[in-house]
């Protein structure tokens, strides 16, 4: 809490306290000397960490970077299915008008789209497939494809309100 100091140092000893735990459950589920031994927790708990922590890298590089993990044009064809038929297109519509933000063509996106998939494939055909599927998108369906969850992209098309909006979120408030 805000000039809170007592109500910062319990929860910083609060939040020690509970890791602390978690490792000591998961290393007494690896100690056979122990009434928990359990070796399938330990590993079950190690396992969950690292992919947490790969899902972690995985939106920090698509947010930084711009990069995606369009590994096949399936998977690739599939991201931008599940981003126009979840993202709310009114309310993005609303946000696109209120900023002025910059509304992509099928060629921006499909830029975007080659930026992370050429790392895994390279099929024209396919490539075609998936560019005249754009072609097909509305501005706003194409606004969501190229800016969730990529902050590199935003900025790249608006970089005066992607400085405006670091700037605002960085100052004290």
């Amino acid at each position: 809490m805000k000039s809170n100091e007592e109500n910062f140092n319990d929860n910083n000893i609060f939040q020690s306290m509970l890791k602390k735990y978690n490792n000591t459950m998961s290393g007494a589920a690896a100690s056979v000397s122990t009434s928990l031994y359990n070796p399938s927790a330990h590993y079950s708990l190690t396992s969950m960490t690292s992919c947490v922590a790969s899902i972690g890298n995985a939106l920090s590089e698509s947010m930084i970077a711009g990069n995606k993990n369009l590994s096949t044009p399936d998977i690739t064809m599939n991201f931008i299915i599940s981003i126009v038929d979840e993202v709310d297109l009114e309310v993005l519509e609303d946000v696109l008008n209120l900023y002025g933000i910059y509304l992509p063509k099928p060629e921006d996106v499909m830029g975007m789209l080659l930026y992370s998939s050429r790392n895994y494939w390279e099929d024209f055909e396919k490539e075609n497939t998936i560019f005249e599927l754009l072609k097909l998108l509305s501005p706003v369906q194409l606004s969501a494809v190229l800016y969730t969850n990529d902050l590199f992209h935003l900025r790249k098309y608006n970089d005066k309100f992607t400085r405006e909006m670091m700037t605002n979120l960085s100052k004290r408030v």
